[in-house]
């Protein structure tokens, strides 16, 4: 008698149907950006291909997906790729899909998601099971037995839409610097230098917008108004809002004056 495997987990459905809308493949921190969920071996599977032998139901031991390493990476960067077998699954659950039973009113769930963020230790945009949990227990009582699947589904859902970043207000000297002529030259050298695409990935379509990467040199001195063109970036709204965190905020007061 064949032993059958036990069906997918709602986390690895999410992942292979992510990896389907793709076609060059999905680094990790795409996928987990996607889907709001983190990679291990016993969602997606190992890396190499030795070790798979630990993971028979992961999507890399069914068969579903396969690891791409690129060697020339100074970091070993990792590719998921789906397979044509991985494809015809992911497309037949989104047929069976059944829509979350009860959806908790934004009203109620941005505040209590948002004082979550903004009160745990650690700032990534990822949530556990005991995080999920926590968060269900501060819901009205009749929103308290929802499938933690669910809840998730919804909060990620509402994250895409960016009802959980960080909205901060542009000092005013930085506005007025983006409008004048003198940021508009430094505009016209980033978009030349990055062929008018977004640094990040060529294949992004996105309109793309020059932000900097910095605001003062090593020295310690302002770059404003004399911007190299490494001290800028070519980005579109997508990789923007990946890498938000990662850019410097802007100074409350002109650097440049003070």
């Amino acid at each position: 008698m064949t032993e059958t495997k036990p069906r997918l987990h709602s986390s690895q459905v999410l992942i292979l149907q992510a990896l389907d809308r793709s076609r060059n493949g999905m680094s990790g921190e795409e996928v987990t950006e996607a889907t709001g969920i983190t990679l291990t071996g016993v969602n997606i599977g190992p890396i190499y291909h030795e070790t798979l032998e630990g993971y028979p139901n992961s999507l890399y031991g069914r068969g579903l997906v396969v690891p791409q390493v690129d060697p020339e990476s100074l970091k070993t960067r990792i590719t998921w790729f789906i397979t044509s077998k991985g494809q015809k699954l992911a497309r037949s659950y989104v047929t069976r899909e059944k829509p979350c039973g009860v959806k908790v009113p934004v009203a109620m769930l941005d505040p209590i998601v948002m004082d979550f963020k903004n009160n745990r230790t650690y700032q990534m945009e990822l949530y556990t099971n005991a995080d999920l949990k926590k968060i269900r227990e501060s819901l009205s009582e009749e929103y308290r037995s929802l499938d933690l699947d669910c809840l998730k589904q919804q909060i990620v859902n509402r994250r895409k839409t960016g009802a959980y970043a960080e909205k901060l207000s542009t000092p005013p000297w930085y506005a007025a610097y983006r409008e004048s002529q003198e940021f508009r030259e430094v505009e016209r050298k980033v978009l030349e230098f990055w062929d008018g695409r977004c640094a990040i990935s060529h294949n992004h379509s996105d309109e793309v917008k020059v932000y900097h990467r910095r605001y003062l040199d090593g020295d310690g001195e302002s770059v404003i108004g004399r911007e190299e063109v490494d001290d800028c970036i070519s980005l579109c709204d997508k990789c923007h809002t990946k890498l938000s965190k990662l850019l410097p905020h802007v100074p409350e007061e002109n650097p440049h004056i003070l």
